[in-house]
């Protein structure tokens, strides 16, 4: 009999501890820099990847290896790269800002890369460059800021060949990183900027509008995605205690969920299963003998209203100073359909994460083998929503099921069902609701986010919701 136990208890320990699949590193290359970019660059349908630092450079892969190629001899670059079609030809360019270059665009020419100088920004690094449709009028443009406390946008002039300044806005303090995108789920672009005092949110109506946000802490790094997977962008701002996660709730902006310590945020599907992660970057200042910096890549994922951190890789460097991982990207860099994980050193060393579900790896979350039943409560659809929206869920438990939604301060707004019979989820487990996004008394509610939350089994689901008039 003890035999037996012991046993039971060997194999339960090793179900919590791994799990099929990992994560297999390897080096692409060296690249001086703080911006890393995958890109079809050449316009010759090959996605790319594009480094920038010292030098920009180029690395594609050719089958069995990186080539690297740098555009220029002479011409250096810190900082930040973007790419995109900036001048709204349909045409991809690079576009690198920092340092002795200021702001440049480089288009390949079939044999080298030209550039011509956009801006000098003289008494400016350029700590970010972006490009996105930030007007709203389906013509992209480049968004540039650095250490003048500055966030301009160039639109490219057709008939003159020459760029236009345009300064979205001035905020208090470096301009470390800019973003762009639909962070309040509205349909509506806006630049998002973040530094060493504030952030900034810039919305254009014929005119830019300046919305302050109180943040004090120094930022490294910002991201606008739906790394949740519930069709909900949201803003990722990384910062000395984290990464913190917010979410417009149609009145504010909400701190709604902190991830684990890390910095400049960037997301993807890095394992190739559908679904979106969120990645950081971190190092560490080490004693064990000797004195070395750890650099470490994380990896988190949203699970049952949580963040799971997994550690794609430390490596350890002899060296006496804190060096830190720079920039990250996820996507198909080696045009074969299948994404990987790239993370630039501030040493100059590019790296590459593939995820292998034949290796073994130490599990992210523990996984016990006395969980007899499953709840699962999928995300409302549509979401955001401005009539009706529909939840459904599934559960392989039978008994009492209360599924409820509430407002952002945990008042209860309507219950949608309350059923103590042992067969309420109803045959298979499987079942949907509508709600028309009226509360108890059958009155509408008002814009903004809300809360619902399935109970049965005594286990609890809860997802979030917009609702958007």
């Amino acid at each position: 009999m003890n035999k037996i136990i012991y046993v039971m208890i060997i194999w339960a320990s090793l179900t919590a501890s791994t799990h099929a699949g990992d994560y297999k590193c390897s080096v692409v290359g060296n690249a001086s820099g703080y911006g890393l970019v995958i890109a079809k660059g050449r316009n010759d349908g090959i996605n790319r990847l594009y480094a920038t630092g010292g030098v920009p450079a180029e690395f594609t892969w050719n089958g069995s290896g990186w080539n690297r190629v740098l555009f220029s001899s002479t011409i250096a670059s810190a900082y930040s790269i973007a790419a995109g079609d900036g001048r709204n030809d349909g045409v991809i360019r690079i576009y690198t800002g920092g340092g002795s270059s200021r702001l440049r665009e480089w288009s390949f020419n079939g044999s080298t890369w030209d550039s011509i100088l956009i801006d000098d920004r003289t008494g400016s690094d350029i700590r970010s460059v972006c490009l996105g449709d930030i007007k709203n009028d389906d013509s992209i443009r480049v968004v540039a800021g650095g250490n003048d406390s500055t966030t301009i946008a160039y639109t490219y002039q057709n008939g003159s060949g020459t760029w236009k300044k345009d300064t979205v806005g001035i905020k208090r303090g470096i301009v470390q990183d800019i973003v762009i995108g639909n962070g309040r789920n509205d349909d509506t672009n806006r630049v998002y900027s973040s530094g060493d005092i504030f952030w900034v949110e810039y919305t254009y109506r014929s005119k830019w509008d300046t919305t302050y946000h109180s943040q004090m802490i120094p930022t490294t790094g910002s991201l606008l995605s739906p790394v949740k997977n519930d069709g909900l962008i949201q803003l990722y701002i990384s910062e000395d205690g984290g990464i913190r996660d917010l979410l417009w709730s149609g009145a504010q902006w909400l701190n709604v969920d902190s991830a684990a310590y890390g910095r400049y945020p960037f997301s993807g599907d890095g394992r190739n299963d559908g679904k979106q992660r969120l990645y950081g970057l971190s190092s560490s200042m080490v004693v064990n003998d000797s004195i070395y910096s750890d650099i470490r890549v994380l990896e988190w994922s949203y699970v049952d209203s949580i963040w799971v951190k997994n550690v794609l890789d430390t490596i350890a460097l002899n060296y006496g100073v804190n060096f830190d991982m720079a920039a990250g990207v996820v996507g198909d860099a080696r045009n074969d359909g299948k994404n990987r994980v790239y993370a630039l050193s501030e040493l100059g060393v590019i790296y590459e994460w593939e995820w292998d579900d034949s290796l073994n790896g130490v599990a992210a979350e523990p996984v016990t083998s006395d969980r007899v039943f499953s709840l699962q409560l999928n995300q409302n659809y549509p979401n955001p929503f401005n009539q009706s929206t529909v939840i459904s869920y599934q559960a392989t438990v039978d008994g009492p099921v209360k599924l409820a939604v509430y407002n952002i301060a945990g008042q209860l707004v309507k219950t949608l069902i309350n059923d103590p019979s042992p067969n309420a989820l109803g045959e298979g487990g499987v079942g949907s609701i509508t709600w028309d996004g009226r509360d108890y008394q059958g009155k509408p509610v008002t814009n903004g986010l809300y809360f619902y939350c399935l109970e049965a089994g005594g286990t609890r689901r809860t997802k979030k919701m917009i609702l958007l008039k």
